[in-house]
């Protein structure tokens, strides 16, 4: 079936209808990239405070653990893994964030932003592209000071 006004095909995407009785398609899909990118900074703002609260809980728990010791215990916490599957966590954001562009220490606010992407890609794999910003999105839920601490120890 072919349209005269469009020169398209009418397909099963389409529903077999031909262009004109679709709905406006270009509001949809502003809408849904908009509604998508809300629930991926909500998603990133929740995560921030989590780890953030786990992480002071642990701090005043043990104030004599590494770094390292706690971000796995944040880790452990949040996604409610193992030991071992939270050191393969951490080694995957050292990986990520502390190799490049030039080699750091991992942060807080890396771990949450690593969090965030992969619970964002748990819940939609399909569709598991972050759209907004999410780093700043961390950075204004996790103090600076927390990540200088971190730098120097």
């Amino acid at each position: 079936m072919r349209t005269a006004s469009k020169g398209r095909q009418a397909g099963p995407a389409d529903g077999g209808r031909p262009p004109e009785a679709r709905p406006a398609e270009g509001w949809w899909c502003a809408l849904r990239g908009w509604l998508t990118a809300w629930r991926e900074r909500r998603q990133a703002v929740r995560t921030s405070r989590t780890v953030l609260e786990i992480y002071r809980l642990v701090r005043s728990l043990s104030p004599d653990m590494s770094e390292r010791e706690v971000y796995c215990w944040v880790v452990m916490n949040h996604a409610g893994i193992d030991l071992a599957q939270a050191q393969r966590v951490l080694h995957r954001v050292e990986a990520s964030f502390g190799v490049w562009p030039p080699p750091r220490a991992v942060t807080l606010c890396d771990i949450a932003h690593y969090l965030t992407c992969r619970e964002l890609s748990a819940e939609a794999p399909l569709a598991s592209r972050v759209r907004p910003d999410i780093a700043r999105v961390i950075q204004r839920h996790i103090p600076s000071e927390l990540d200088a601490v971190a730098a120097r120890r």
